[in-house]
């Protein structure tokens, strides 16, 4: 590398310049996320991303909805803070508004003290789905009129093999609502633990303090390597070489289930990212 010495120094809490950068400019060409009033932090990891973002929003006895299922790593982030979490059932096109209206209008008083609303949209883990844009705008206008603040946790978002692309949440963002969170884990190394978040100023700046108590600042050395990747090999050009290589997979387990499964098993047809979810008789 051309720059030895910085790679193996402390860097800043916010991440190594160059692939914050190059994440902005990234995110904003293929996902139209970033505002004027949004910020950027590299994180360690998409896992570390989840865990800051509760720390910074919930106090011991807060509420965290999330999707029914929803990511295992994400539970124990919220639980670890002390959140209590409330799931709503997750059908094949995203979570039952119907409910989450009912859950907030229940919660006029604050007495559930509901603080975030936690969604994996695109290639679910681990449910396979992907909500729908009707649904994503639904959602993001209930959370809005209610001043809630939606995760929207995307790692999988890129690798899709089949359909077509749906906006981000975050893409239509105009109220400051959405922290985003992206990882480099499934698209290019889950070991170098390289994530980061898209958030609102104000929420961006506490991120920043609570990186600083943790970690001070994510790996340096995989950082630069990152930015290097992007600027000079071609990430998009990789992101679809790995999606075809999830397609083949994809298919091989869709088919042996088509062939070996009987009838009474249901389970999705995902479009892409890494998971299928099984039903099975009750």
């Amino acid at each position: 590398h051309q720059e030895p010495v910085l790679s193996l120094q402390y860097g800043v809490t916010e991440g190594y310049t160059p692939l914050r950068d190059a994440i902005k400019a990234r995110l904003k060409r293929v996902e139209n996320v970033g505002t004027d009033n949004d910020e950027l932090i590299v994180v360690s990891g998409g896992q570390q991303g989840i865990e800051h973002t509760c720390k910074v929003l919930c106090n011991e006895g807060d509420t965290v909805i999330c999707e029914e299922p929803t990511f295992i790593g994400a539970l124990n982030a919220f639980r670890s803070n002390g959140a209590i979490t409330k799931g709503i059932p997750l059908r094949d096109d995203g979570i039952d508004t119907e409910i989450l209206e009912s859950l907030l209008a229940a919660d006029r008083a604050g007495e559930n003290r509901i603080k975030m609303l936690y969604l994996i949209p695109t290639f679910h883990n681990p449910a396979g789905t992907t909500m729908s844009l009707e649904k994503r705008r639904a959602v993001y206008e209930i959370c809005r009129e209610k001043g809630l603040l939606i995760v929207e946790d995307n790692p999988y978002g890129e690798l899709r093999f089949a359909g077509e692309d749906i906006p981000t949440i975050k893409s239509f963002d105009d109220a400051g609502i959405v922290v985003y969170c992206g990882s480099f884990s499934k698209i290019l190394s889950a070991g170098m633990r390289v994530g980061f978040l898209s958030a609102p100023e104000a929420v961006f700046q506490k991120i920043v303090v609570a990186k600083q108590v943790e970690d001070v600042h994510t790996n340096q050395f995989f950082q630069m390597l990152c930015a290097d990747f992007i600027a000079k090999y071609g990430l998009d050009e990789h992101i679809a070489s790995v999606s075809e290589l999830y397609r083949s997979k994809c298919e091989l387990m869709l088919g042996e289930l088509d062939k070996n499964m009987p009838k009474c098993v249901k389970y999705t047809c995902p479009e892409g990212g890494l998971f299928v979810w099984l039903t099975l008789p009750d």
